[in-house]
């Protein structure tokens, strides 16, 4: 499997990037999609180190964020430097910040992710709804909503749209029972998992790769299928979300 978005950058988890990363291949995960909130020398050099270990590395300007006057600019060079990067996690997020001008912040930093991956993030009142009018007059971009936790009739819009819907931790937690609506809905080709690591963990400790397995779990009994055959068909839909020619990837970890 692939753990489609964790930020092992952060520094509760890099620190122990080592073990992190072998207990993720101990429990079966082949690669991870690694995502920094921001840009700054540290994290591009960190998701240099990750791309070396066989992760997958994405950037860009998340909503909660402080970022300069030419952020877009600033993105825009590092991904003309490092053409297998996706675009993440950047979003609209209302919760601590108000709604303007993040949709237009985020429809700039999603026309630099055509033809390439993106994590999008949404969360506060109507931020689902921004994102998905942003999206989708957004062109050719192979999108994903990080920690979908919209309605099935929300859900249908992104699937609609060509996006692919993710789902982590808080699919484990006892008050899922709206998420456990939309994971047993969405269509099986489109359905992607994640850690968020540290964040949304499916305990009170910060989370890593490897609780991508009990997430698999939980997701597997909610749509009444073997663990093992959820595993093969979302380790499928991650290739096809990152590229095929991403799908084999086999990451071996740090040194």
């Amino acid at each position: 499997m692939i753990d489609c978005n964790c930020h092992l950058v952060f520094d509760s988890l890099w620190a122990n990037r080592v073990a992190i990363w072998q207990r993720a291949r101990v429990a079966g995960l082949s690669s991870a999609v690694v995502s920094a909130e921001q840009i700054t020398p540290k994290r591009i050099e960190q998701l240099q180190a990750c791309e070396q270990a066989g992760l997958l590395a994405a950037i860009g300007w998340h909503p909660l964020f402080p970022r300069p006057a030419d952020a877009i600019e600033q993105l825009a060079q590092v991904l003309s430097q490092h053409p297998n990067w996706g675009v993440g996690e950047i979003g609209i997020d209302t919760r601590k910040r108000p709604r303007d001008g993040q949709a237009e912040f985020l429809s700039e930093q999603l026309s630099l992710a055509q033809d390439r991956w993106a994590v999008v993030h949404a969360a506060g009142p109507g931020a689902l709804d921004t994102a998905f009018g942003v999206a989708r007059s957004s062109g050719n971009v192979r999108g994903m909503v990080h920690a979908f936790a919209g309605s099935i009739q929300q859900a249908k819009r992104w699937l609609d749209l060509g996006w692919y819907l993710s789902i982590g931790g808080p699919i484990t937690w006892p008050q899922s029972r709206r998420l456990a609506e939309w994971v047993a809905y969405v269509p099986f080709d489109r359905l992607l998992l994640e850690t968020d690591a540290p964040d949304l963990s499916i305990t009170k400790q910060p989370g890593e790769p490897a609780d991508l397995v009990q997430i698999a779990r939980k997701v597997a009994d909610l749509r009444g299928i073997e663990p093992a055959e959820l595993q093969r068909q979302v380790t499928q839909n991650a290739g096809q979300w990152l590229g095929t020619d991403r799908a084999p990837v086999i990451a071996q970890g740090f040194e």
